[in-house]
Order: structure tokens, then C-alpha cells, then sequence
């Protein structure tokens, strides 16, 4: 007589908390994740999260918040996937969110370390107020009781700008071709990558400490203060025009272009090497990039 197999112990599933107020995205996880042993708790809201909270205790919790720059965690797994076009693999880290971030985002996974407190996740949330936040569609944008709290002056220069069917003609072969439009890319990427070396934030360190590297920073001033590299020289994208004769003086040193994630620095890098700066560089995915590779930034 063969003899029965033992029976198997229940496997308790991993409960994975789901903080998302797309209920689109939430469907598309939960069919992702919707394994045997994995448990899925959503939420749509902070609220509602913590009432969960109290309910259980997550093994996992998704959201979407980057907690590089939050004392207590610490990165312990990326992942990426950039495109690739005739076998040709593209980093398109410091591109427009509309072709990366809303495409291939990529994922970052943290763990907590002996330094976590909930008093320092208070006040890396805390001050961020959330009061007077405004959800609408973009034909809702200019019926907006504080005009997307812009001043008069930031209103009428965003107006300016145009729109898409006045910038681009829609009947440009570009527009019409995608062989047109990708052969065109490529040669625009192509011209691109002759205006400064990409580096890491570990080269940048390196370009600092061994050769007295210049941090050139873009950001707006207020994002500046918030946090930069040690002893970078804020020099706002919209103002250079104005103020780039005041980097004269490190013509002779290499001087990293640094912005938010990379948008700007390729652009102001060429311009520098035009202008006969000999060494300069810009920080691939920008200041993103820094503070997810655990790198400190100060404040002012």
C-alpha cells in the first residue's frame, strides 16, 4: 500500500500594501501581483492607508514617493528598462516625463535601516501641504481659483509659449513618418551627445575631489535652497543667458551641469563648450539621480 503523502502546512501570504488614487493603477498591479501567496491591500488615499495600518501589517508597501533623501531608508534594489531602437539602447534618463517616467518609469525598492524613527518620516511629510490641492483636467486649468498658483507674469509667460498644433506642423514630413521621425531623433540624439560627457554622481565626487570640478546648478532658486551639492553655484536655466560671464573664471576648470533629472544640462553644457570651455560634464538624471544614489545635498 503506497503511502499518503503528508499533508503540507498552510503558507501564510505576503500582504502588500497598494497606496495609489488611480484606481486604473491599482487594477493593473493587482493583476500583476495577483499571485497564491501574495495578498493585495489597496488604498486610495493616505487616510484610508492608515486605517488599513492598523488592520495589518504589510510585508510591502507601494507607493509613489521617492524616499532617497528620508533618514532611516536606505536603496536596496533599482531596476530600469530603456528603450532600444536598431539593436541601439538609449538612456533616456533626463528626458521629458511623457517618454520615460509615463512609460518605462523606473522602480526603486527601500529597506528600513536601525536609523528609521516615525519621527523623522513626520518631518520629511509633514511639511507638505496638501490643503489647497487642486484636482482637475487641463481644459479646467485656466478656471482655477489661484490660476495653478502662478503670479500674473509666470500665467502670461506660460501662455506664450503657444500650443502643440501652433509649435508643430502637422503636415511636416517629421510629423507624418515615423521612419522620418526616428532617423531625425537619432541624428538629434546624436548631435546632443557632442555637447558634454554624461558622468554619474560617483564621477562627479571624483570630478570634485581630485580635479576641482565647478557644480554649475539650474534649478530654480527655491529648489536650490531646499537642497544642492556643497559648494555648487546656482545659476537658474531661464537666467543664463544674463549671467554666464560671471563663470569666466573657471574657464580653466572642469566645470558638471547639473538641473532637476538631466532636462536642461545637455542644451547649457553645449552652449559652455561653444563659449570654449574645454572640460565639462552634466550629471545624467541630475539632482533625481543624486539623491537616489544616497548622496548628500545641503541646505541654504
Amino acid at each position: 500500500m503506497a503511502e499518503s503523502e503528508a499533508p503540507t502546512e498552510p503558507i501564510d501570504p505576503v500582504v502588500v500594501m497598494v497606496i495609489d488614487d488611480d484606481p486604473n493603477a491599482n487594477l493593473l498591479i493587482g493583476d500583476l501581483l495577483a499571485e497564491p501567496d501574495r495578498e493585495l491591500v489597496f488604498a486610495a488615499s493616505g487616510t484610508e492607508a492608515l486605517r488599513l495600518l492598523r488592520k495589518t501589517t504589510p510585508a510591502a508597501i507601494l507607493l509613489d514617493v521617492n524616499l532617497g533623501d528620508m533618514t532611516g531608508f536606505e536603496l536596496a534594489g533599482r531596476f530600469t528598462s530603456f528603450p532600444t531602437i536598431f539593436g541601439i539602447q538609449f538612456d533616456d534618463t533626463g528626458a521629458e516625463e511623457a517618454f520615460s517616467v509615463y512609460d518605462h518609469p523606473e522602480v526603486r525598492i527601500y529597506r528600513k535601516t536601525a536609523d528609521y524613527s516615525e519621527a523623522a518620516v513626520r518631518a520629511y511629510f509633514d511639511p507638505i501641504d496638501l490643503e489647497n490641492t487642486l484636482m482637475m483636467w487641463p481644459k479646467q486649468v485656466s478656471q482655477a481659483p489661484t490660476a495653478l498658483y502662478m503670479t500674473p507674469e509666470e500665467a502670461a509667460q506660460q501662455q506664450a509659449g503657444g500650443t502643440w498644433s501652433a509649435m508643430f506642423d502637422l503636415a511636416s514630413l517629421v510629423n507624418r513618418s515615423q521612419v522620418v521621425a526616428v532617423i531625425v531623433w537619432l541624428l538629434l540624439y546624436h548631435e546632443r551627445r557632442k555637447g558634454a560627457v554624461s558622468v554619474s554622481p560617483a564621477q562627479v565626487t571624483a570630478l570634485v575631489n581630485q580635479k576641482d570640478a565647478v557644480v554649475l546648478d539650474l534649478r530654480d532658486a527655491a529648489d536650490y535652497r531646499q537642497g544642492h551639492i556643497v559648494d555648487s553655484i546656482n545659476m537658474p536655466f531661464g537666467k543664463l543667458s544674463e549671467r554666464v560671464a560671471e563663470l569666466d573664471r573657471y574657464r580653466e576648470r572642469p566645470v558638471v551641469v547639473v538641473c532637476k533629472m538631466g532636462q536642461h544640462s545637455g542644451a547649457v553644457a553645449k552652449t559652455l563648450k561653444e563659449k570654449g570651455f574645454a572640460q565639462v560634464y552634466r550629471l545624467g538624471g541630475g539632482i533625481a539621480e543624486w539623491q537616489g544614489s544616497q548622496l548628500p545635498l545641503v541646505r541654504s
